[in-house]
Order: structure tokens, then C-alpha cells, then sequence
């Protein structure tokens, strides 16, 4: 694992260990980037179910200005603060070990804070429409932010309820990269 591009380019990132953490592929990772290319500089990027943490690492490397990780896995956090100092991108990162669903109810609608969220939760996860109808309903997503979704592409990744439009879905081998954006 490694950061595709920016300031952090080349930075050899930590592996999970075992088959706990499923990182995002470098295929995906540099697709979604590439749809949001004209986004990240100066963004403000949440990285849910952060895992390893190469998903925010390599949007603050391409010039988001500051990188929220949310993971409630001890491991994973403690992976992800590795990975940050391998980076050397401390200043704008920071680490939240928290349940991601509790996280977000935590904050008030119109409570609005990020550019980008991605949404990386492990494959048999299925609340992704609890999370999307609080994000919905004006927490943490700025007007005309954007929610990228990771799923798996054999179906067991869907989800019902999404107040958010469809605004590119893309199919990597076995997984499903959504885009949504704001219905406003």
C-alpha cells in the first residue's frame, strides 16, 4: 500500500495484518480521485471506517485541508496514526475512535463540517441507510458536498434509502464505488 499522488507520493503505508482491514484497492482509490480531482484541494475530507487510513492520507497528500478518521476498531486507529506519521501529514489529520452510526447522531442537523465523506465500511455492514439518511438530514455534509460509498459488487453491499442523488457508480472486480451528491 502506498499514496498514489501529492505532497505524501510514494509513502509506503503500514498493511493490516491478517484479513481484518479489506484496504481500498489502489484501482479504487485512484478512480475516486480522479472523479473528484477539481474537490480536494482545500477540502475538508471524512474518512469513515478508516481502517488503514490510506483513503484520507491520500486526499490530504492531493491537498485536502484537513482529514477526520473515524474507525471504531482499536487496531485500525492505531494503524492509522502510523500511518499519518509515515506520511508526515500530523498537522491537518486527526483520529476519532468512535462507532461510526454514534458518531454522526452525535452532531446536530445543520451541523455542517466536510466536503467529502467516504464510507468504507466492512462488506457485511448494513446500516449504510441510517448513516446516509443522517447525513440526509444536514449533519456533517456541506451543501453540495459529496458521499462516496464502497460496496461489494456481489450484493450483498446494497443498501435501501438514500436521500442523496446518484451521481456516478462505478463497478472495480468486486467492488462498487458510489458517488452520491446533495438532492439541493
Amino acid at each position: 500500500m502506498r499514496i498514489i499522488s501529492g505532497s505524501a507520493k510514494g509513502t509506503r503505508l503500514k498493511s493490516p495484518p491478517g484479513k481484518k482491514i479489506r484496504p481500498t484497492s489502489h484501482k479504487v482509490k485512484g478512480a475516486f480521485f480522479n472523479m473528484i480531482q477539481n474537490r480536494i484541494v482545500d477540502s475538508r475530507f471524512l474518512d469513515l471506517f478508516s481502517g488503514s487510513g490510506a483513503v484520507g492520507l491520500e486526499a490530504m497528500s492531493r491537498g485536502a485541508r484537513a482529514c477526520l478518521f473515524v474507525d471504531r476498531d482499536r487496531d485500525s486507529i492505531k494503524l492509522t496514526r502510523e500511518n499519518i506519521k509515515l506520511a508526515k501529514l500530523q498537522e491537518k489529520a486527526s483520529v476519532r475512535q468512535a462507532d461510526v452510526l454514534r458518531f454522526i447522531g452525535g452532531f446536530s442537523p445543520g451541523e455542517k463540517c466536510f466536503d467529502i465523506i467516504y464510507i468504507d465500511p466492512p462488506y457485511l455492514y448494513d446500516k449504510i441507510s441510517e448513516i446516509l439518511f443522517l447525513l440526509g438530514e444536514g449533519r456533517l455534509l456541506v451543501d453540495g458536498g459529496i458521499v462516496a460509498v464502497e460496496r461489494p459488487s456481489n450484493g450483498n453491499g446494497k443498501w435501501g434509502f438514500s436521500p442523496f442523488l446518484l451521481l456516478r457508480k462505478k463497478i472495480y472486480g468486486d467492488t462498487i464505488l458510489y458517488l452520491l451528491g446533495s438532492c439541493k
